[in-house]
């Protein structure tokens, strides 16, 4: 299953995203999304084989995916920005690892770690001299 959720901190998307970034997937005549809203959250979810909800909690607004009842996903804190970078907070579950982030110069597992999603031109330890904006978890699941 895939989804897209954008955020937009001014309050308006004003990039669609390029066709090759977003793609446009044909959905299963059969899928269906159900919206349901409590005084805490939202949940969308998804009547696709697998099951998937994503809860929006309103106050902080933070993320949480499950596969059926199996969580996947959670943030530990809301997304958050400054004037230059944005910051997302996963809250790891036991045992769970996160790959990815593109060339992150002395490590490949990042369970623990905050890890900068720039071009730090630093080829040394420690360096992310092409990072990527994707990671995967060993829970199932990837980020782009």
């Amino acid at each position: 299953d895939i989804f897209r959720l954008r955020l937009a901190w001014s309050g308006a998307i004003d990039d669609p995203g390029a066709e090759i970034v977003v793609g446009r997937l044909e959905p299963e005549a059969s899928w269906q999304v159900e919206l349901a809203e409590n005084s805490t959250s939202w949940e969308l979810k998804a009547s696709t084989p697998n099951g998937l909800s994503l809860t929006i909690g309103k106050y902080p607004m933070l993320l949480t995916l499950r596969r059926g009842h199996q969580l996947l996903f959670q943030e530990s804190a809301g997304l958050s920005h400054n004037g230059t970078a944005t910051f997302q907070r996963i809250a790891g579950q036991e045992g769970q690892l996160f790959y990815g982030g593109g060339m992150q110069n002395g490590r490949f597992m990042h369970r623990g770690h905050v890890i900068g999603i720039d071009r730090s031109y630093n080829w040394d330890e420690g360096g992310s001299p092409n990072a990527a904006p994707v990671y995967m978890s060993s829970a199932g699941y990837g980020v782009f």
